[in-house]
């Protein structure tokens, strides 16, 4: 590990060369503020001259100290008065060379121990902070001590994070800094909370709802295949009661969520005919292979009674069979004998057509409505919503936050969290809950620029493991994102290509890419370079080219974050572009 003495050489030469270090402590009277002084001159009436970093300020002594020597002192601030008081805390028998030697006083003069780890937390405190809280360095002194081995290395990684990003330093919010670290995809945190919950011996309330939470997330896929199967059958029904034997498929049923203001072009909008073989599927809803009756004797069987009283169609229960079916194996027999069973009056070739309908109509990757459809559902499903509004109603305290299903899995989650839950069961839980409000913690904006980042578990049969979607840019008059100015970013983990990194810089609607995976691709992306031009010229995007990256060694999650989110000032955003 890195020497204390490597971070930061000569500590009078940082105090030489500070920024001015604000001492106002209005608003802050109950909080204890500790920073490094030497006293310059000793004025007289318990007042001194006092260096602070590159500041020289005067203040009043709770007691007579020596001049020319170094001390650590609490901040106060004496009521209605313009003069610092400061209380000293611990002096220094000689002048601190190195960080190491302010930390190793500043621990003993909290009566906290010196071990390296406590060390390593107090010096971090003094690279990031001019002025340091004291119950935050006492916080993240108790977290760093928790933790064990390798996780120590990764802890101060966090730590360090969130200085630089003036987050708070508490012990929820150092966890989920840690967590959003963790090299495991996101996947496999649901995947590893499921197995815990499945393999209980007995239920509770608690964990009912979160194993039906969860499974709503790793289910997102086939929610939206069957979606799309209903769509398929309810155009059915439609052409072949409109049309007699002419079958004509209606569009896709598209999702409340997803709908955009008509007031958008329509290519922006990026909704999509659905890309289903129709000539396939309407032979195979034909008449002579699964007769309207057929179909409306289907539908009626997966109709129940809502909560309004009225008659709607369940896609839970139709995602159900589609799971079946698709567990049942590749054979046709295999899928057909499924379907049977769950609707006796279906002949076997109907069942036969029925299964393959159910093959031609899985989403895919390539089709753009399959992946917003995918997406929306895991969003809603996991609460990924508007993470900022949010959190404004939480301080309004005007509107109910579960009212506006704000939050699925996250709430259930938390509510997890608070009930008595196994250790295994509640581990991966702290684990999972953590790690999505991570990326509410790199989500930052101010009245010009936000960046934020969202990440999606996807079990996909496709072998895209995760998507990272990351957005920087600057902020137009209404608080949108301006599109014509701004920085995206995609992160996929795929079977063949494996780490893949798509980062798309726009600058007045002149967009550049940048591919970047383990693999040498720029001969096989060049052909494609043509059509990605002409479809973001219909957009009123120009490209200035496609440059794929070989990448020597795998993205590591922590540097990642490192390098790419940085402190939002009121002075703007290094877009790094």
């Amino acid at each position: 590990m890195t020497r204390v003495e490597d971070i930061h050489t000569a500590l009078n030469s940082r105090l030489n060369t500070a920024e001015s270090v604000p001492l106002n402590t209005e608003g802050k009277e109950n909080i204890h503020r500790l920073i490094l002084g030497k006293v310059l001159k000793m004025l007289g009436d318990d007042t001194a001259l006092v260096q602070i970093g590159a500041t020289k300020i005067k203040a009043q002594l709770a007691a007579q100290l020596k001049a020319d020597s170094f001390y650590w002192f609490q901040l106060e601030q004496e009521g209605g008065g313009s003069l610092s008081k400061l209380r000293p805390v611990q002096q220094f028998d000689q002048d601190p060379k190195t960080l190491k030697d302010a930390a190793a006083k500043l621990l003993e003069g909290l009566s906290l121990k010196n071990g390296l780890e406590q060390m390593l937390t107090a010096t971090a405190f003094l690279k990031e902070k001019p002025v340091i809280n004291e119950a935050e360095l006492k916080t993240a002194v108790k977290w760093i001590e928790q933790l064990q081995g390798a996780d120590m290395k990764k802890g101060l990684q966090a730590l360090l994070f969130a200085l630089k990003k003036d987050l708070p330093i508490q012990q929820g919010v150092l966890q989920s800094i840690l967590a959003i670290k963790s090299p495991s995809a996101l996947h496999q945190d649901v995947t590893a909370l499921l197995d815990r919950l499945t393999q209980l011996p007995k239920q509770s309330e608690a964990t009912q709802a979160l194993t039906q939470a969860v499974r709503t997330v790793v289910n997102a896929e086939t929610t939206v295949h069957a979606e799309k199967l209903l769509s398929v059958l309810l155009g059915a029904k439609e052409g072949q009661t409109k049309q007699g034997e002419s079958l004509q498929l209606v569009q896709p049923h598209v999702n409340p969520a997803q709908q955009t203001k008509q007031s958008q072009p329509a290519a922006i909008q990026g909704r999509q005919a659905d890309t289903v073989n129709q000539n396939s599927v309407q032979q195979l809803l034909s008449p002579k292979q699964l007769p309207l009756q057929q179909i409306e004797r289907i539908l009626t069987s997966i109709t129940k009674q809502g909560t309004d009283g009225q008659q709607q169609l369940d896609v839970k229960q139709l995602t159900s069979l589609v799971q079946a079916v698709q567990q049942a194996g590749p054979q046709a027999d295999a899928m057909a004998a499924v379907l049977q069973r769950e609707f006796p009056f279906l002949s076997k070739t109907e069942a036969n057509a029925l299964a393959k309908v159910i093959q031609q109509t899985e989403p895919a990757l390539s089709n753009k409505t399959d992946v917003l459809d995918l997406l929306m559902t895991m969003k809603k499903a996991i609460g990924v919503r508007d993470e900022i509004g949010m959190l404004k109603l939480l301080e309004k305290g005007s509107q109910d936050v579960k009212s506006q299903e704000l939050h699925q899995l996250k709430m259930v989650l938390n509510d997890a969290r608070q009930a008595d839950v196994p250790e295994p069961v509640k581990k991966e839980v702290d684990q999972l809950f953590h790690r999505l409000n991570g990326q509410l913690l790199v989500h930052q904006e101010n009245q010009t620029v936000s960046q934020m980042m969202v990440s999606y578990p996807l079990f996909s049969k496709h072998s895209v493991q995760d998507l990272t979607f990351i957005l920087k840019g600057h902020k137009k008059k209404d608080g949108s994102i301006d599109i014509s100015q701004c920085r995206l970013m995609f992160y996929l983990n795929m079977e063949n290509l494996e780490e893949t990194l798509i980062d798309c810089t726009i600058q007045q609607k002149v967009m550049s890419i940048t591919v970047e995976t383990a693999h040498e691709l720029q001969g096989t992306i060049n052909p494609m370079i043509p059509a990605v031009r002409e479809n973001l010229n219909a957009l009123g995007y120009s490209l200035t080219g496609i440059t794929a990256k070989k990448r020597e060694e795998p993205i590591d999650p922590s540097d990642f974050l490192d390098e790419h989110f940085h402190k939002i000032s009121e002075k703007g955003l290094d877009l790094r572009v």
